[in-house]
């Protein structure tokens, strides 16, 4: 069953062109040719073309279409070289601030893992996680650039940095803080997922790597806590437009590291997320059924979860956007109860006013 997290048929053929079986790269290409053009192109299948370039001493590729190739990853690296130099300002002041930074998603594959600021487009907005205790600092290094908090929930933007800073007011139903300033967007984790009480900073420190970025010490995630949040970060978006960047980070790292599927399965239990990656690795065998081996992966395979997270990973990537927004506010309800601050703490959180009822069966309503 094609999810709407999953690539389609445009996508996954230059996918399999890309990262499957080299004998069958060049015929998965020409067919792509055959069928589609390069002038009808989504973003996400744009975000696979530089793959392709690099990949060129095993295509044989026309000279204008190779110079069209060539000319999006030119554009790429551009935009993607200008945000990252005002990105470079603030870790700078982060760090003088004695701020710890570990690059997330998108910003950690381009500078550690790509090294290439032509491999991905799309870097609409960039992630970087960092200690609950700095963020108060962290949000005045970000004013100080021009940056203005995003709304959230029932809050405004200004009323949640202020409850932040001033209360500590950092919960289990919210993980980050979005930034504007023109045209860069930043999210300032203080933890990786929400809903997650284990993801803060320094539970996730054993599985960082230390990178020197302009004289600055910052951090990224291991290649296998890296490839975890790319696949669940993935499969849990609620967009319907078929954005496929997260599969690109995914296959490249199965591709060039020698990934440890035994540490991702740790990390799976601890986050009760088994079943995402397990469908993910059925996934990779779509691509090529070599990049894993049945006895690396074994402990996912052979892995059934209990019936109540079955339940609860279909509602998640259920194919009507309806349920995955009851599937998300439950979660938030049910998580935030737990924690013995219920409905008080909630309401307070949330900013509601009426029922608990009203206001979840409004948001849900409102995002259909």
């Amino acid at each position: 069953m094609k999810l709407h997290f999953w690539p389609n048929e445009k996508q996954e053929l230059l996918l399999k062109a890309v990262f499957g079986q080299s004998e069958l790269a060049a015929n998965c290409l020409r067919e792509w040719h055959e069928k589609f053009s390069l002038s009808d192109l989504d973003a996400s299948t744009r975000a696979i073309l530089p793959f392709v370039i690099q990949s060129f001493p095993m295509f044989k590729i026309e000279p204008n279409i190779f110079k069209r190739y060539q000319q999006y990853y030119q554009m790429t690296w551009l935009e993607n070289s200008l945000k990252f130099n005002k990105l470079f300002e603030i870790i700078n002041l982060l760090t003088q601030q004695n701020i710890k930074i570990c690059l997330l998603k998108g910003a950690a594959m381009l500078l550690y893992f790509y090294k290439n600021m032509g491999m991905r487009p799309g870097m609409n907005d960039i992630d970087i996680l960092i200690k609950e205790e700095d963020l108060p600092k962290a949000i005045d290094i970000l004013k100080g650039f021009g940056f203005s908090p995003e709304d959230f929930f029932e809050y405004k933007g200004e009323e949640l940095e202020k409850k932040i800073k001033a209360e500590g007011f950092t919960t289990q139903g919210l993980h980050a803080i979005t930034y504007r300033h023109e045209n860069l967007e930043i999210d300032l984790h203080w933890k990786l997922m929400s809903l997650v009480k284990e993801s803060t900073f320094d539970h996730l420190f054993s599985e960082m790597n230390e990178v020197t970025l302009f004289n600055n010490k910052v951090y990224v995630l291991s290649a296998e806590a890296q490839l975890f949040h790319s696949c669940i970060h993935g499969m849990n978006q609620m967009s319907e437009d078929g954005k496929c960047w997260w599969v690109i980070d995914a296959l490249y790292l199965i591709k060039q590291h020698n990934i440890n599927w035994n540490k991702i399965f740790l990390l799976s239990q601890q986050y009760r997320l088994v079943g995402f990656i397990k469908d993910f690795i059925y996934y990779i065998k779509t691509i090529d059924s070599s990049m894993v081996l049945k006895e690396e992966v074994n402990c996912f395979l052979s892995r059934k979860p209990d019936f109540f997270q079955r339940i609860f990973y279909r509602m998640q990537i259920s194919r009507i956007p309806l349920v995955r927004k009851i599937s998300f506010y439950s979660r938030i309800y049910l998580n935030c109860g737990a924690f013995g601050g219920f409905p008080k703490f909630i309401r307070g959180y949330f900013g509601i006013s009426g029922s608990l009822f009203q206001f979840m069966f409004k948001k849900v309503w409102k995002n259909i």
